[in-house]
């Protein structure tokens, strides 16, 4: 299922946070949102999962206008792994990944047979099956990040959202999370810092700054020298790795208009 917005613009207190944009991410992408802190990504992607309402423009999903679409209706369609976390700190690793069944039963409704199975199978897409029992806030950063991602699976959305799934991480457990995500190939949206990481996983990039769109497409034709000095701030040499194929990127310094002593 594909996402499009257009002319999408939000803000707070007369301030524009996310300005125009127009876009179209096609079925099956993997997306890497990024750009500076500030730049209004974490805001973009509330608004395609319908955290906030658009001051102006549209979200669809698909075909349907998302302001049309319940938000049970919503969830079915795109799951969400947020940054926020503390919410699940009361309830086993089985509890937080049943809740991804939760747009599929009535009020007082029970875990039938079929939702067990689907339970059971995400957390072994995530390698976590042994962990069922245990509390979600005695694991691992990279394993919570994991059963967020199984609650996702569980929801059998074909669209996922998701704001800095490898934040925090350490350099393993960044390149398990990537390696999951990418195996599912869902159409994805995905709030990233790290440009290298964007680079080797994504299908295109969006880069954007002060919330417009700067540039949308392939990693190698986004993540250029001039692109990211332009937006970022800084210096870097990018070359595409012989052995990967990949875009490599690597930090030679700050501009002078942007040191700070």
């Amino acid at each position: 299922m594909k996402i499009k917005t257009k002319n999408l613009s939000w803000g707070v207190d007369g301030k524009k946070i996310v300005e125009n944009i127009t876009l179209e991410i096609k079925t099956g992408d993997l997306v890497g949102l990024v750009g500076p802190n500030g730049s209004g990504k974490s805001s973009l992607l509330r608004l395609i999962y319908r955290f906030y309402k658009p001051l102006k423009g549209s979200v669809f999903l698909g075909r349907n206008d998302i302001s049309s679409i319940s938000l049970k209706e919503i969830a079915k369609k795109m799951a969400v792994v947020p940054q926020e976390r503390g919410i699940f700190s009361g309830f086993t690793v089985y509890e937080v990944v049943a809740m991804g069944r939760t747009p599929y039963k009535g009020l007082f409704d029970n875990d039938t047979q079929d939702d067990h199975k689907i339970i059971l199978r995400s957390l072994k897409k995530v390698k976590l099956l042994d962990q069922a029992d245990r509390f979600f806030n005695t694991l691992s950063g990279g394993e919570r990040q994991r059963v967020l991602i199984a609650l996702a699976l569980a929801q059998k959305a074909e669209i996922l959202a998701l704001d800095e799934p490898t934040n925090h991480l350490d350099p393993l457990h960044q390149l398990q999370i990537m390696e999951i995500i990418k195996d599912l190939r869902k159409t994805t949206i995905m709030a990233m810092h790290d440009l290298n990481m964007a680079a080797r996983y994504c299908d295109r990039i969006l880069l954007i700054d002060k919330g417009k769109i700067i540039a949308y497409g392939k990693p190698e034709k986004i993540l250029t020298s001039k692109n990211i000095q332009d937006v970022y701030g800084v210096k870097v040499k990018t070359w595409i790795d012989k052995k990967t194929g990949k875009l490599s990127i690597v930090l030679l310094g700050i501009n002078e208009n942007e040191r700070v002593l």
